[in-house]
């Protein structure tokens, strides 16, 4: 998990960088169903195109000295593997907020 959030919140701080009035903010959410953990930022957006390969092993929109393009990939893994996924969402005028959601577990000692 540590894994994932900071793949997410390195993704938002780059989207930002250099920007007046940057801005990303991290939510979490829990419900009795599920666990909700969102990081949203104020970047540019992400092109239609672009939306659909970023969970693609070694696509990557960044220069090879950058990253490889399995930040995404990999954390869809790890987060299938938990019974979730990950849904990514563009906000209109800029911005996206990526959701990690969850299913809640019941605690053993309960």
């Amino acid at each position: 998990m540590e894994q994932v959030l900071v793949n997410l919140l390195v993704n938002a701080l780059d989207a930002v960088e250099g920007r007046q009035g940057a801005k990303v903010e991290v939510e979490l959410v829990l419900t009795p169903d599920e666990a909700l953990i969102a990081v949203e930022d104020n970047g540019p957006g992400i092109d239609p195109q672009v939306m659909q390969r970023v969970s693609e092993p070694f696509f990557t929109t960044k220069s090879k000295s950058e990253g490889l393009g399995l930040g995404l990939a990999i954390s869809s893994e790890i987060i299938t593997s938990f019974g979730g996924r990950i849904d990514l969402d563009p906000r209109a005028g800029g911005g996206l907020c990526a959701s990690i959601r969850l299913p809640r577990l019941e605690r053993e000692d309960q």
